[in-house]
């Protein structure tokens, strides 16, 4: 049962059956959410725009711009109205550093694949681990921190052991582009 429905039975008691059902529907609401929200932006970043900046800016400076754009992207969801400005800097500090990480290890699977179906499922399971069962709240001092740094690790391991050329993703940027041959 979800923290709020949990709340709201323990102030209503007699009802606590009847409040599970709506556990169940919000949970499947924000199941559809994050499934939506993960495909729609690895549509638009690692779909659309990373070919495009990888074949303009190169292979490096392209996921580093996807990434700090997708970033920019999050930080309404940083800002907080009661927030000091250096709680707000040290979170979008954090939004920086783990959407470009992140993007890297995205970003890799989508160019190394020729597909974003493998970036958007991990984009999905990412979600569905860290922001369903605990509602995005930390389960340790320094758990955003050590996510990242983990993302950057395994990005920089995939990029630079199991590299995707310049060659592959021009080629992938231009068969994206190419329309379909007529038969």
């Amino acid at each position: 049962m979800c923290r709020s429905c949990r709340k709201w039975n323990s102030r209503n008691l007699s009802v606590a059956n009847e409040g599970s059902w709506l556990c169940q529907v919000v949970l499947l609401v924000w199941l559809f959410l994050l499934v939506s929200v993960a495909i729609a932006e690895e549509i638009i970043f690692r779909g659309l725009l990373l070919p495009r900046f990888v074949e303009r800016y190169r292979l490096q400076q392209g996921i580093l711009l996807i990434g700090l754009i997708w970033a920019a992207m999050h930080f309404a969801s940083d800002l907080h109205y009661r927030s000091s400005l250096t709680e707000v800097l040290y979170q979008l500090t954090n939004r920086i550093f783990f959407c470009v990480t992140f993007n890297y290890v995205l970003s890799w699977m989508t160019l190394r694949q020729g597909s974003i179906v493998s970036a958007a499922l991990a984009h999905w399971v990412w979600n569905v681990l860290n922001i369903i069962p605990r509602a995005g709240v930390p389960i340790f001092a320094g758990e955003r921190e050590i996510h990242s740094l983990v993302l950057g690790v395994i990005g920089y391991l995939l990029l630079r052991f199991w590299t995707v050329t310049e060659k592959q993703t021009a080629s992938s940027a231009i068969q994206d582009a190419a329309p379909a041959p007529a038969s």
